[in-house]
C-alpha cells in the first residue's frame, strides 16, 4: 500500500523538490493513518532512511535536515517513555542546528528549535535564546511570541517565590 500511496504521490506532485520529498511524505501520511505502532515506526523509519539518501544526494538543501527533524519531532510527541522522548527531542534539535547553520536567517528554524526544547524537553531556559533568535529574524510571528509567553509562564510556575518571578 506504501508503494501505491508513493507512487500515487509521484504523479500528483510531479513538480516536487525531490522524488525523496514527495516519498518521505507518502510515508509519513501512511504512518499517521497506521493502526499497529510498529508499523508505524517502521514507516517512519523508511521515511527517515528516504531522507537520509536524499541528504546524501543534496547535502546542502536544508529541506531534508528540517524534514528529519520533524520526523523525530513527531515520533518524539508520540512516545510515552521519557528517556526515548528527550532522545527523540536532542535528535530534532541536532538536525535543526544543522538546517539553521546554512540558514541562519530562517526564523522558523529558530522556533523550532525553541518549540522543541520548550515542548518535548521541558526547558524553558534552554528554549529562551532559540525564540528571542527566531523574533530577531523576524519580529512580527505570532507563533513565536505565543510560545514564548508560554516559556515565561512556565518559568514563572517554577520560580520558588515572588522574587524569582519578579526576575522573570
Amino acid at each position: 500500500i506504501v508503494a501505491a500511496v508513493a507512487e500515487s504521490a509521484m504523479r500528483t506532485v510531479p513538480t516536487a523538490e525531490s522524488p525523496c520529498l514527495t516519498l518521505s511524505d507518502a510515508l509519513v501520511e501512511e504512518a499517521a493513518i497506521a493502526k499497529n505502532t510498529d508499523e508505524q515506526l517502521g514507516l517512519f523509519l523508511k521515511a527517515d532512511e528516504v531522507l537520509q539518501t536524499g541528504s546524501a544526494l543534496r547535502p546542502l538543501d536544508l529541506a531534508f535536515l528540517v524534514r528529519r527533524g520533524d520526523l523525530r519531532l513527531r515520533r518524539a510527541e508520540m512516545e510515552q517513555d521519557a528517556n526515548k522522548k528527550t532522545g527523540l527531542g536532542i535528535e530534532a534539535m541536532g538536525f535543526y542546528q544543522k538546517a539553521a547553520a546554512l540558514d541562519p536567517v530562517n526564523d522558523e528554524l529558530w522556533y523550532r528549535l525553541g518549540y522543541v526544547a520548550m515542548g518535548v524537553l521541558k526547558s524553558p531556559d534552554e528554549a529562551l535564546p532559540f525564540l528571542t533568535r527566531s523574533l530577531e529574524c523576524y519580529g512580527k510571528s505570532h507563533t513565536t511570541y505565543g510560545l514564548l509567553g508560554n516559556v515565561f509562564f512556565y518559568k514563572g510556575t517554577l520560580a520558588k517565590d515572588a522574587g524569582d518571578r519578579a526576575a522573570l
